[in-house]
């Protein structure tokens, strides 16, 4: 055995001592290729770890993300609070137009399923009492072409499978649903055609303020089984808004009886009662002063109902006032204010409470914030108390839309920052804290995965009358601190509106594409906006119109140049609406700091203004004081188109050409007088078919293309062309 051993590892011995250098020159080879393959692996290894310790590149942001965003809502629960359906809305190419479409997600787990599909439109989703269906509204086309049925009809879909199918197929299209019992919906639409109609088809005139012939709103019911309708009112007004009591036998409703109502306030609406049962009304709540977002939300036991009213000093127009709530009570027909305990009242975006068992869940206005808070009932001899409790948790500063459950202990709602995009979420309600917050859905998320989303602050500075202004500052996308950068003042219209510490990037505000051009932008709450209480709101009543505002803006833009954060020679101003006024004036008195300006749709001439406006008499009458007829000379010295020979700011202006709250010749007055002085350069955009606001993708592209050539050129100091956004300039008046 030890000869047989010795005589094999003696062959090996001899192999190696045979064929020394075949032998080492294999192992060179075979070690060299190992080694190396040994570097690369190391190498590459070493580089995906470098890259990961690296922030990862983030695309630019584009004209086309900020149009065509993702929304959500409205949303409601499931009455057995499993489910919630939705409506995600996005911008559509190909339709030039806002599409939307119906989604379910659960309560309980993970899941989520799209209920529609294609180039509609979706709205006002409601579950029936049984869960077993879901209404909705929708300019879904008929499967057979009706040449007399409107475009939106009544829909309803099971929310477990199946296909949508149409409930109506009415000439006028129904504007409001809801559920009176699990086999019938109530809607709210237009009773026929008015008797002055003109025969030809072709004639589209308009009699304005037609009192006599105009077309009365009335409630209809129509049942799921054969699909009959039957009218429940008779009224010869407007039915505006309402809600049907939970219990399926009244209605609270909102009768709008003069066409002028919008524009002078002279005769107000009424709130009638509509006993279903009997078909007998009653007038209610007259005392109260309702405002445009004023609605109704029934308690569950439907024993009475909540609505905000406006509590204002002026002794005629409701134009701009602190929230209030009020309480209904069905049994003994007495209306009580609500004590919130909170000073600010409501929130001022008309965002109702939401209804539990045992009393309601609401937003309260606090500033730059909504506050979320539960009011608990407690019933005593003396009548309905409510308990306060202010939430807390997660997302309890950033709640913008809000639903729950019956029992109150599930919440679904919308979230957002200034440096966040909305997302739906669910989360529970325990104790006084809102927990166990869930995503229910991924909106915009390439965009939330692959863009960068600016810091954001609350900041705050002394500003007319040395009075504390609040606003949101968001910082330029590569901030170094001690250094200087260029400024946009971006201020909201109204003026009873606030920008608040959530999302609100659309295209006359495209927060991203400054803040990517390394800007600060600063988003003022100034004298006369909302949410701050009655005081705050009213400041500029009554003659002081147009006083404090460009004062707080521009006070505003001082501390920051004090802070250090600041070129106080690269400063701009942009705004649509009232924040075009605002920014007008602010060009007008400080001439030499704002070097560009995008506007749109903003006031110059105040007589014309209070004739032509939709609500030109309250507006102007309620501002400025009195009514042009009374004080011309006020009106002229009120108008900027007066003080234009002050303007050296390069300005760009947007004017929708169907816009009924601020008329086209507003923007052509203002066009015609910077070209006459001549003292700046000046751009007119036309906006054909659109209203206040562009809807259509494809002129809210135009707007933003504009709006950051113009910047571009005249506050970055891009090198650029005349025709900035690279499309035919025929479309501009120039």
């Amino acid at each position: 055995m030890s000869s047989m051993r010795n005589r094999r590892f003696g062959q090996r011995l001899i192999v190696e001592g045979v064929l020394p250098s075949i032998g080492s020159w294999l192992y060179a080879i075979c070690f060299q290729r190992l080694l190396l393959l040994a570097t690369a692996l190391m190498t590459f290894a070493a580089v995906a770890m470098a890259d990961q310790s690296k922030p990862e590149r983030k695309q630019p942001w584009t004209p086309e993300d900020i149009v065509f965003q993702e929304y959500a809502g409205p949303f409601q629960i499931s009455h057995d609070a499993k489910w919630v359906v939705w409506v995600k809305s996005v911008g559509d190419k190909e339709k030039d137009a806002t599409v939307s479409r119906l989604f379910l997600s659960s309560l309980t787990d993970a899941q989520e399923t799209q209920l529609t599909r294609g180039s509609d439109t979706v709205d006002q989703p409601q579950w029936s009492p049984d869960d077993q269906y879901i209404a909705f509204l929708s300019t879904r086309p008929l499967s057979k072409s009706k040449a007399q049925a409107a475009e939106q009809q009544i829909w309803l879909i099971r929310p477990h499978g199946g296909e949508p199918w149409p409930l109506t197929e009415l000439s006028k299209a129904p504007q409001q649903i809801a559920w009176l019992d699990k086999d019938t919906i109530i809607f709210s639409a237009e009773e026929g055609a008015p008797v002055t109609q003109p025969q030809n088809k072709k004639d589209d005139s308009i009699v304005v303020d037609d009192e006599e012939h105009k077309v009365p709103v009335r409630l209809y019911k129509v049942r799921l089984d054969d699909g009959r309708i039957t009218q429940l009112t008779s009224n010869s007004d407007q039915i505006v808004t309402w809600a049907a009591s939970p219990n399926g036998r009244f209605v609270v409703a909102r009768h709008q009886i003069s066409l002028r109502e919008l524009y002078d306030q002279k005769i107000q609406s009424q709130v009638k009662l509509h006993d279903l049962q009997s078909g007998t009304e009653k007038i209610i709540l007259g005392e109260l002063r309702l405002g445009r977002t004023s609605g109704f939300t029934w308690m569950t036991d439907s024993t009475g109902f909540y609505t905000s009213a406006y509590q204002t000093n002026h002794p005629n127009l409701s134009v701009a006032a602190a929230k209030v709530l009020y309480h209904y009570d069905f049994a003994s027909g007495r209306t009580i204010r609500v004590n919130l305990n909170w000073q600010n009242g409501l929130n001022w975006q008309g965002i109702p409470p939401v209804t539990t068992d045992n009393g309601f869940l609401v937003l309260l206005a606090g500033a730059t914030r909504f506050v979320l808070a539960r009011y608990s009932i407690d019933k005593s001899s003396s009548g309905i108390l409510w308990k306060q409790e202010l939430l807390r948790g997660d997302h309890i500063n950033n709640i913008v839309e809000l639903a729950a459950s019956i029992d109150g202990k599930t919440v679904v709602y919308t979230s957002s920052s200034a440096s966040s995009m909305p997302q739906l979420y669910r989360a529970r309600i325990e104790g006084a804290a809102l927990t166990s917050p869930r995503q229910l859905a991924r909106l915009n998320d390439v965009l939330v995965e692959t863009h960068s989303f600016a810091r954001s602050d609350i900041v705050r500075w002394k500003g007319a009358n040395d009075e504390e202004v609040e606003g949101i500052l968001t910082y330029p996308e590569t901030y170094e601190a001690g250094k200087r950068y260029p400024l946009i003042t971006l201020i909201h219209g109204g003026p009873m509106e606030s920008d608040n510490d959530s999302w609100f990037v659309i295209a006359s505000y495209p927060v991203p594409l400054l803040n990517q051009r390394n800007a600060f932008v600063l988003r003022p709450n100034f004298h006369g906006s909302a949410n701050r209480g009655q005081a705050w709101v009213e400041s500029i009543c009554c003659g002081r119109f147009l006083e404090y505002e460009s004062i707080d803006v521009n006070k505003g833009v001082d501390y920051l140049v004090q802070q250090g954060f600041v070129d106080p020679e690269r400063i701009a101003t942009m705004g649509w609406s009232y924040g075009s006024i605002v920014s007008i004036s602010l060009i007008i008195n400080y001439p030499e700091r704002y070097k560009a300006a995008a506007l749109g749709a903003g006031n110059v001439e105040y007589i014309s203004d209070w004739g032509s406006t939709e609500f030109g008499h309250a507006f102007d009458a309620y501002y400025l004081g009195k009514t042009p007829m009374e004080d011309p000379e006020l009106y002229v010295r009120k108008s900027p188109l007066f003080k234009m020979d002050k303007v050296k700011t390069p300005v760009v202006i947007f004017q929708g050409m169907a816009d009924r709250y601020v008329f086209p010749n507003e923007s052509w007055s203002f066009f015609r007088a910077l070209q006459f002085y001549e003292k700046a350069p000046v751009r007119l955009v036309l906006l054909p078919g659109e209203p206040h606001g562009p809807q259509k993708p494809s002129h809210q592209l135009r707007v933003v293309e504009e709006e950051m050539a113009w910047l571009d050129k005249y506050l970055f100091q891009a090198t650029k062309a005349e025709g900035e956004s690279g499309r035919e300039d025929h479309r501009s008046a120039k």
